[in-house]
Order: C-alpha cells, then structure tokens, then sequence
C-alpha cells in the first residue's frame, strides 16, 4: 500500500528536490497564470497544467514541435512574443529555450475554451501593427515591435483604444 493519496497532486521531481531550473521556474510560472484564468475547478485546472507540461515536454524531446492549435503565423509571433517578454540573458535561455511556447500550444490543445480570446489578441497585435507600419508583428522591425508591446505593457499608461490589446497582452 502507497502512502500516496490518489487525491493528492504528485509533485515534479524538480520541485521535490527544493531545487527548480529556469526552465522548470517558466513552466511552472505559465502553468500557474494559465490554471487561473481557467473557468474549470481547481483540480481539473492542476491536472491540465501538469498534462501540459509533460505533452510539451515530451513533444519538445522529440526534435522539431509541430504545433497543435497555432497557425505558421501565430506560432512564429508566439515564439518571438514571448523572447521579448523573456529574453535571453548572459545567465539563462530565453522563454523558446525553455519551451513556452510548446507549453502554450499544448495548454490550447487541452483547453480549447481558451483559443478564440488567445488568437484574437495575436489577431489584434497584428492588425494595430499593420494600422501603424503596413507589415505584421513578425515582419515589423525590432524597434517597431517594441514601441507597440510599450503601448500595451503597462495598463495605466495605455491609451483607451488599446484596452482590448492591453487585457490580452497582460494574459498573455
């Protein structure tokens, strides 16, 4: 007989060791901010974290990541999207090293009630990008990109027009 309680949530072993890794910290990070946003208990919310988790890892191990939910499109605006959120330090990988995006579209997969907002906004991101550059976010510039994610990173400074952005990105 187990002193496991089949109730109880198992915990990763990189967690049990009182030890976690970057990538462990980002996984466990985006899992967390996902699980509430998530209109489900929270058991069921702790079980799709943790099935997220190990699908994406298991996909990632696997060499290339064909995604699930994500466009070409979407998916190379999420991997870029979320470098400039983390980014690549002198000390850590940035957030594609660590596998967020696997994350997140394996977390779409398993909770598609969450798509069509998730979508939107990268639909939105691209379309206030073309009101102002005439490209999309992938193929704006550096610069570009970073003045419209400015407008949309901080909700107190951010203009009235780009509240549906703003909610998104800070979701995101």
């Amino acid at each position: 007989m187990s002193n496991h309680d089949d109730n109880e949530p198992t915990i990763p072993a990189a967690a049990s060791s009182g030890t976690m890794n970057r990538r462990d910290l980002l996984a466990a990070m985006a899992a967390t901010a996902g699980a509430f946003a998530l209109p489900t208990n929270a058991r069921a919310a702790e079980v799709s974290r943790d099935v997220a988790i190990a699908h994406a890892a298991r996909r990632r191990a696997r060499g290339r990541y064909d995604p699930k939910v994500y466009t070409e499109h979407e998916w190379k605006t999420v991997q870029m999207l979320v470098d400039y959120i983390i980014p690549k330090d002198d000390r850590s990988g940035s957030a594609t090293d660590a596998a967020v995006p696997e994350f997140m579209d394996t977390f779409l997969d398993i909770e598609p009630g969450m798509r069509v907002a998730h979508r939107g906004g990268l639909a939105w991101l691209d379309h206030q990008m073309r009101r102002s550059t005439t490209k999309d976010f992938i193929s704006a510039t550096d610069a570009e990109r970073r003045a419209l994610l400015d407008e949309i990173a901080f909700p107190r400074n951010a203009k009235p027009e780009y509240s549906h952005g703003v909610a998104w990105f800070n979701s995101f």
